[in-house]
């Protein structure tokens, strides 16, 4: 089964449940992290959100957590001798805690009160598993979860929980401006206006840290930090998130990792899309604003005939309206037979009323490829 990472959360779940009801777990602390020989264990919590997100309420028999117990990094306790468990519904459900288990799974087991029990549509309840003393080493755990439906339909999910080093934490990511010589917290910033991150951390190792974000114009992007807890990014054009991941190295184990996002709203962003539609109007292929199509026009102009007038002489407009009725008829017997005739403007030619075909169709790009000798040099359909 693949497990799924969320970033601001420091547990991976299965991807692809076979559940009926959907899990969801938080910790306690979070993130857990190891306890030291000769002091007072760190004692841990679970608490598992139980959902039923149908429209009808689900029969159930049974529900069974299972933690593994021991020493070593993939355990998450090292004892349940003194654990202890609670419902949000104690009337209706109860959880039936294992015996002493020294190595190995241990399982607790969500009943009904009485025979069959059954979760409403839309609601959840809520099961903690708590005084569970954290193990001495870090590693990363797996948490099972068994769902026992009447009539004995089964479904199976899980949980990846890490248990990191003592004195772990990742928190606090912000983005912020600078306002002279402050750094204040920033919703939104001007087009080409960096931001710069801030966080908290007690991994002081740059290298350990890997920041992600993206740019219309080159998509995914990474960078590694310069300075422990600080990095300003390069001017952005459009809203952006940004992502840090943080790997810690577990020695003679997995290494951990962690996540934290934020994102940022730029004011008059740059549009790149491959379609915008508003109303009834869509524009297919890359949006760009109103200065770089002045710029372009102006870099252009001289390409132009005419002079750079944009005014076709007669006679090249006669030939090349000769040459797009012959594209446009071509078209029509290629099975496109909606496809329109050109129509002149004074500086050129071209195919009004296309707006309900569909150019990605194998159809018409079987069409444009049977077609495309037929139109007049620099012309495209």
């Amino acid at each position: 089964m693949s497990l799924t990472s969320r970033p601001n959360s420091w547990v991976s779940r299965v991807g692809a449940t076979a559940t009926q009801l959907t899990y969801a777990l938080r910790l306690n602390p979070a993130p857990l992290t190891v306890s030291i020989s000769g002091r007072d264990p760190i004692l841990a919590s679970l608490e598992f959100v139980i959902t039923n997100p149908t429209s009808a309420p689900i029969q159930l028999t049974s529900i069974i957590f299972t933690l593994r117990v021991g020493s070593t990094g993939d355990s998450i306790t090292s004892s349940v001798a003194n654990a202890g468990a609670l419902t949000s519904d104690q009337t209706n459900w109860q959880v039936q805690i294992p015996g002493p288990v020294s190595s190995g799974p241990a399982d607790f087991v969500v009943l009904p009160a009485t025979g069959t029990g059954s979760l409403p549509a839309q609601s959840s309840l809520v099961v903690e598993l708590y005084n569970l003393p954290t193990v001495e080493n870090p590693g990363n755990s797996t948490v099972s979860v068994k769902e026992v439906l009447a009539g004995g339909l089964t479904g199976f999910t899980s949980f990846l929980v890490s248990t990191f080093p003592t004195g772990f934490y990742f928190n606090g990511l912000s983005a912020t401006v600078e306002s002279g010589s402050t750094l204040m917290p920033a919703a939104q910033v001007a087009t080409g206006a960096p931001i710069t991150l801030v966080w908290n951390s007690s991994v002081v190792d740059v290298n350990s840290f890997t920041i992600y974000y993206s740019t219309g114009a080159n998509g995914q992007q990474k960078a590694t930090p310069s300075d422990t807890g600080i990095w300003t990014s390069p001017p952005l054009a459009s809203d952006t998130v940004f992502t840090i991941v943080v790997t810690v190295s577990v020695e003679g184990g997995s290494p951990l990792s962690a996540a934290l996002s934020t994102s940022v709203a730029v004011q008059n962003p740059t549009l790149i899309a491959a379609s915008i539609t508003a109303s009834a109007a869509t524009v297919n292929g890359v949006a760009i604003s109103q200065s770089q199509l002045q710029t372009a026009r102006a870099a252009c102009k001289k390409l132009l005939p005419a002079g750079g007038s944009g005014q076709v002489p007669a006679g090249q407009e006669h030939a090349a309206m000769s040459q797009l009725l012959k594209y446009s008829s071509c078209m029509r017997a290629h099975g496109i037979p909606n496809f329109p005739d050109p129509v002149s403007n004074g500086h050129g030619a071209s195919f009004p009323g296309t707006t309900g075909l569909d150019p990605h169709s194998q159809q018409f790009q079987s069409a444009q490829q049977a077609c495309r000798s037929l139109l007049p040099t620099g012309a495209s359909s």
